[in-house]
């Protein structure tokens, strides 16, 4: 019988403002906001156990990055973390079939920090392992320990942070089956993170809407990229096949008044694997995007 352990880390999706409940556990709030240049900070953060049976978990501060695809990725901390900064109490805890407690959170912060916003996680960790028991193709049975945890995002605040984005790409290709893929990258350049919304559409040559998909919504990070990716099925595409055609990407931000748009022609093949994307340089100053009217209409939520 093989054994193998696999870990899960939960985070408030999107900073949302539902508290978090996974594997057994509830915890609230789902986030914590603060200031940074106002002297120490505290919160209380309340655990509770949904499980019938005693559990067992460890507090600990992380830094963290949304990847690409907009996964939680634990990374070491770096100029934007205030993880070195946590203090957790308790750290380590036992909880009842359905008990709560509060574990307090202090940071406290260098003097002279830059302005801007930094941010970790609080991680509650169970100290015992779910098993579960499978088998694999061969038959073989397997015992998987499962770990889940809760990222609890805490952001702090110093000065006034600023907010800026900008498209780093848009493509948009034919694929085999007829259909057509759009991909796109958007950079948060500020200091200040974005909550981002939109959609993209395809056009005619006449200028046209063809098809239209949400993006979804989703928080940029100061220092961040993230891929929109969006597919439209050939069944919805005929008058996007004419010479011309061209697909759009508009995104909208809670912060920014302005909408951020990019277009891009279709091409009949997806862009080669081995191109990078291109390096975006330094960040350009803060500076605001046209509005632009879009046939496609404003973006759903």
């Amino acid at each position: 019988m093989r054994r193998t352990l696999a870990r899960l880390a939960v985070a408030a999706a999107a900073l949302a403002e539902a508290a978090p409940a996974f594997a057994g556990l509830s915890v609230n709030p789902a986030y914590v906001t603060t200031r940074l240049d106002q002297g120490n900070v505290t919160a209380a953060i309340t655990v509770t156990n949904l499980d019938g049976v005693v559990a067992h978990f460890r507090a600990n501060a992380h830094h963290f990055i949304y990847s690409l695809d907009g996964s939680v990725e634990p990374v070491a901390p770096d100029a934007h973390s205030l993880a070195p900064w946590v203090k957790l109490n308790p750290r380590e805890f036992a909880l009842g079939p359905h008990a709560s407690r509060v574990v307090r959170v202090a940071v406290v912060p260098p003097p002279r920090l830059a302005p801007g916003e930094y941010w970790a996680a609080i991680e509650f960790d169970p100290l015992e392992a779910t098993v579960k028991e499978t088998a694999d193709k061969a038959g073989h049975a397997v015992r998987i320990q499962v770990i889940s945890s809760i990222y609890i995002p805490i952001i702090g605040t110093v000065g006034k942070a600023t907010h800026a984005w900008r498209f780093d790409a848009l493509h948009a290709y034919r694929e085999k089956d007829g259909g057509v893929e759009v991909d796109g990258i958007v950079a948060n350049s500020g200091t200040g993170r974005l909550r981002v919304l939109g959609h993209c559409a395809l056009f005619d040559s006449s200028g046209a809407v063809v098809a239209r998909r949400d993006i979804g919504e989703t928080v940029l990070l100061p220092g961040s990229e993230r891929r929109f990716r969006r597919e439209f099925t050939a069944k919805d595409l005929t008058d996007a096949s004419r010479p011309g055609a061209l697909a759009r990407m508009i995104c909208l931000s809670d912060i920014l008044s302005d909408s951020l748009v990019a277009e891009s022609p279709i091409a009949e093949a997806p862009p080669a694997a081995s191109s990078p994307t291109p390096d975006p340089g330094p960040a350009p100053e803060p500076h605001a995007v046209p509005k632009t009217s879009s046939p496609a209409g404003s973006a759903g939520s």
